[in-house]
Parts: structure tokens; C-alpha cells; sequence
């Protein structure tokens, strides 16, 4: 079962908002999902293209410079997904940004 939180901070919609485009899938996980009093950091598993994937890296890049989080991105295709169980588990336990 998927933690839920009350709500995300505007700043990580604003990620999802600007990764969407290049992405075929996006997940938080990792201690925002946690009720941290202090979370500093963004855990992102996102699902692309092999042919996005320098597009994802750099479009992070530019958020990571404007962020008040550390912007951790787990950067994977398809085919990644289905061949590692671990993402799969990760993807189990986080929340869907779109």
C-alpha cells in the first residue's frame, strides 16, 4: 500500500510540472512521502525514452540550480523498469506525480 502525504509542495509540482514533457511516467519517493518534520531532498523515479533521457538529465539540471532541494533522479526506460525488481518495489511504495 502507497503512503500517501496530505499534499506536495509546490516546488516538486512545479518538477513534475517541468519533467512531464519528457517523461512517460513520474513517481516521489523516498522521505517526502515521510512525515520529516525537515525534508531536503527530492527522490524522483521517472520513466523515459532512451532518446529523452539527456533531455531529462539536463532539464533537472536546470531546476537543480533554482531548487531549495537536493534532486536525487532515478532515470530509467522502460526496459530498465521491467528488467530490475527494485524498481518495481520502489514504484510500489511511492506516489504517482502524473
Amino acid at each position: 500500500m502507497s503512503r500517501k502525504p496530505s499534499r506536495i509542495d509546490s516546488a516538486i509540482r512545479d518538477m513534475a510540472g517541468a519533467l512531464q514533457p519528457l517523461c512517460r511516467a513520474g513517481y516521489l519517493y523516498g522521505s517526502q512521502l515521510e512525515k520529516a518534520t525537515t525534508r531536503r531532498d527530492v527522490d524522483l523515479l521517472l520513466i523515459t525514452d532512451s532518446s529523452r533521457r539527456s533531455g531529462v538529465f539536463c532539464r533537472i539540471a536546470e531546476m537543480q540550480i533554482r531548487s531549495d532541494y537536493l534532486i536525487h533522479p532515478t532515470v530509467i526506460t522502460v526496459e530498465d523498469y521491467d528488467a530490475n525488481r527494485l524498481f518495481r518495489k520502489i514504484r510500489r511504495h511511492a506516489r504517482s506525480l502524473w
